[in-house]
């Protein structure tokens, strides 16, 4: 009988977990180089597992495992795990942000598909979230950092690791983080996070085939007008906002985030791209998202409207 193939050291976070028997758990994975995959951890729940304080979400790793039957089988065996570390787990608003992200990729992505670029702005974005504490100064950067002083995000490039700034990088290659990424400081909430989320949703989707192009109306592929506002909806795309239309965004906004997702730092790029009007792109969004997921209400974001209503 040949050997089981074996996965050795795979870059991975967990995405969600559930009881499989009295001892063992299933895990719900994203692997850098194997997408979305499902691994049975034997023996997890004991008391003396290894596994116990290791396989928690939000938290760096990398992963062991066997492939079942001929590599087809939906359920693979974890045999090791090792905790990367680099960051706490986050904790507040920033913890059920990182759960309403988890709770998207476990919707969206498909079994054992691929997104590399995706893991990384991943990883870039569970760093900033392991960065945020309410009540600590942020949201301002230093003049000079790009010529413009003021709000903004740059507190949140200066948490992102080297390799979420620049995903397309090949593996390998090296990674040197400058010295003021390796320890962020603590980072304010609210206008933080919006930023935060929204870009990575619009990764997300445009990684999966699901975002339109922003640069041109979808139905009549005509150019943008600066000073016209489009709203961005799920079965119609990027069309001129009516008058009956709350959501909606400049042309020249569109347009800049287009340019910031072709970029090849494509998460920062998009990060600062969509800062100053994060709230507005919230709703758009969120109708997109919650279209192409089939559920009225995500999990996550119930529990936030429940909690925000205490």
């Amino acid at each position: 009988m040949a050997a089981a193939k074996r996965i050795s050291d795979e870059p991975a976070f967990v995405l969600h977990s559930y009881d499989w028997s009295e001892s063992s758990l299933i895990l719900e994975v994203f692997c850098r180089h194997h997408g979305r995959v499902a691994l049975v951890a034997k023996g997890a729940k004991k008391p003396s597992s290894n596994f116990r304080p290791v396989l928690l979400p939000l938290q760096p790793l990398l992963v062991t495992y066997t492939l079942g039957g001929d590599g087809s089988a939906e359920v693979h065996t974890l045999k090791g795990a090792e905790w990367v570390g680099g960051h706490v787990m986050p904790t507040g608003d920033a913890l059920l942000s990182g759960m309403y992200l988890n709770e998207l990729l476990l919707r969206l992505l498909a079994r054992d598909d691929p997104h590399p670029a995706l893991f990384d702005a991943y990883a870039g974005v569970v760093r900033v979230l392991a960065s945020v504490h309410g009540g600590a100064p942020g949201g301002t950067r230093p003049a000079g950092a790009d010529g413009v002083s003021g709000p903004g995000p740059w507190p949140l490039m200066q948490a992102l690791p080297a390799h979420a700034a620049a995903p397309g990088q090949e593996d390998g290659a090296e990674r040197a983080a400058p010295a003021d990424a390796q320890q962020p400081a603590a980072l304010a909430t609210d206008s933080l996070l919006e930023p935060v989320l929204r870009s990575f949703e619009l990764l997300l989707l445009r990684e999966i085939g699901l975002l339109p192009s922003l640069d041109a109306q979808t139905m009549t592929f005509a150019p943008l007008q600066p000073s016209v506002r489009y709203t961005l909806v799920p079965e119609g795309g990027l069309r001129t906002a009516s008058s009956n239309d709350r959501a909606g965004l400049l042309g020249s906004q569109w347009l800049a985030l287009q340019h910031a997702l072709d970029a090849v730092g494509s998460y920062t790029a998009t990060l600062r791209a969509c800062a100053p009007f994060a709230t507005e792109l919230k709703p758009q969004l969120r109708v997109l998202l919650q279209y192409h997921c089939g559920s009225p209400t995500l999990r996550t974001r119930q529990l936030m409207i429940d909690l925000q209503s205490l």
